[in-house]
């Protein structure tokens, strides 16, 4: 499923159970997003997931 969604700042999208997305900035062709979801869900843009070279990298434990 694909949608176009519009939104005015301050404005929240809910994805699915416990994930939203709440426009905070919009500026020129870009925009902020907060992103409320559990701790066990990831959250990732997808250039940065597809590219390994800018995937972070976790610190080993102490």
């Amino acid at each position: 499923m694909l949608s176009d969604i519009t939104c005015k700042v301050g404005q929240i999208i809910t994805l699915a159970s416990g994930i939203q997305l709440k426009v905070n900035e919009i500026r020129g062709s870009q925009a902020r997003f907060v992103v409320f979801a559990p701790r066990e869900v990831p959250v990732r843009r997808a250039e940065v997931t597809l590219d390994p070279a800018r995937t972070p990298r976790r610190r080993a434990a102490a």
